[in-house]
């Protein structure tokens, strides 16, 4: 996998709460992944979405939410 890949994985795995940080940065790996790793990528667009209500709770709301989530 890719760095870029790599750096997204370890993001979804902090054994801490995300931050809006966080979320920003994986949203700008997404858009430069490599096209051959998009499918492999899906899994971790899915645990994002299972770790957005902690972004969420620090954030006091969900419109930092793109649409595509």
């Amino acid at each position: 996998m890719s760095e870029l890949f790599d750096e997204a994985s370890e993001i979804i795995e902090l054994k801490r709460d995300l931050t809006l940080q966080d979320y920003k940065r994986f949203k700008e790996i997404q858009k430069n992944i490599p096209e051959n790793e998009e499918r492999n990528f899906a899994w971790l667009l899915e645990g994002l979405s299972l770790r957005l209500p902690e972004i969420a709770q620090k954030e006091g709301n969900y419109d930092w939410v793109e649409i595509k989530d």
